[in-house]
């Protein structure tokens, strides 16, 4: 167990080595690390995968570990990938690039966060705070005032994988855990020709499982940055969340949201996408959006004001600012999604 009893500054170190696999507490006491960079290339050596999976200032937390009460200044992470044809995940985070049964508590920070990816496939997890949280973890009371540019290309996407690019404020990905009282300040700008883009002012995407049915993941949150995407087949863009498999309660979104691809675009105040599944029924109680949302694609646009979903009971569809000889072929394509 740690504790700090003054403020850091790494400007010393070029290049921060992450702490890996942390298991233990760390008490920040209010304190300041500053000035904390990383430049990391992802290579394979011999046609193998990369040693790392993730980067931040720590490479991982896990077994009930809990980090509170530390702010996160000034970071600057700077991602390469140069692995080609290889499918793997790689997470980002301010605090942490995973976070496994684990508690963030009371933590800031700020900076900026690059992904540039030429011509490759990974599953990207890049977030403010945690890149992705599973297993029962909670993030409480943190804010985010990192900035997140995401830029991966490849020729094409025809011929992609099932590769995903997710990126959000706190937490790109969140797994039977949950996410409270967490405020972004952070702008989100991905453009990634993936098969699946998913982002959002407090997460990119989730999954909740059988066992945490009663989860509520993400509940009285804020989220004031901008979020932007564009991809290549399926991007969905929320204030809140980008893709959702859960019931979320009491949050705001006051930023713009914005979605743009080739074959399936959804932006929403709140969520970009939730869905229901056997044993769970997806619902939204007590969320209010205040931002401008966009989607534009080549074949249809939706516009939801709280969510993308069709249900039964999906929100109204809105078209605005569409050129009129486009609302004829939009209804005939709503119209034949919904039946």
């Amino acid at each position: 167990n740690f504790v700090l009893v003054n403020d850091i500054d790494l400007s010393k170190y070029e290049n921060w080595v992450p702490i890996p696999k942390f298991s233990g507490s760390l008490d920040g006491k209010g304190h300041t690390i500053k000035n904390l960079k990383i430049d990391y290339v992802i290579e394979n050596k011999e046609n193998k995968l990369p040693e790392s999976y993730g980067v931040g200032l720590f490479d991982g937390i896990k077994d009930s570990s809990k980090i509170k009460n530390i702010n996160l200044e000034a970071i600057d992470i700077n991602i390469k990938n140069n692995v080609k044809n290889l499918l793997f995940d790689f997470s980002v985070g301010g605090i942490t690039s995973t976070c496994e049964n684990s508690l963030i508590d009371n933590c800031t920070v700020s900076g900026k966060i690059k992904i540039n990816d030429e011509n490759t496939y990974v599953n990207y997890f890049v977030a403010g705070i945690s890149g992705i949280a599973t297993d029962s973890s909670i993030i409480n009371n943190c804010t985010n005032q990192v900035d997140i540019n995401v830029s991966t290309s490849r020729e094409g996407y025809e011929d992609m994988m099932d590769d995903t690019t997710s990126a959000g404020g706190i937490c790109a990905y969140i797994y039977d855990s949950s996410i409270s009282n967490c405020i972004n300040n952070g702008n989100i700008y991905a453009i990634a020709n993936c098969r699946y883009l998913e982002c959002g002012g407090i997460v990119g995407s989730n999954f909740n499982p059988k066992e945490s049915v009663h989860l509520i993941p993400i509940r009285n949150c804020k989220n004031y940055g901008d979020v932007k995407a564009l991809g290549g087949y399926s991007v969905t863009v929320g204030g809140i969340i980008g893709r959702g498999h859960m019931s979320i309660d009491s949050n705001i979104n006051y930023g713009d949201i914005s979605s743009y691809a080739y074959g399936w675009a959804t932006s929403g105040g709140v969520t970009g996408n939730m869905y229901s599944s056997p044993h769970l029924q997806a619902s939204i109680k007590r969320c209010v959006n205040y931002g401008d949302i966009t989607s534009e694609l080549l074949t249809w646009i939706r516009l939801y004001l709280l969510s993308s979903v069709i249900t039964p009971v999906q929100k109204s569809l809105l078209i605005a600012k569409i050129p009129q000889e486009k609302i004829i072929f939009i209804l005939i394509e709503f119209v034949a999604i919904v039946l």
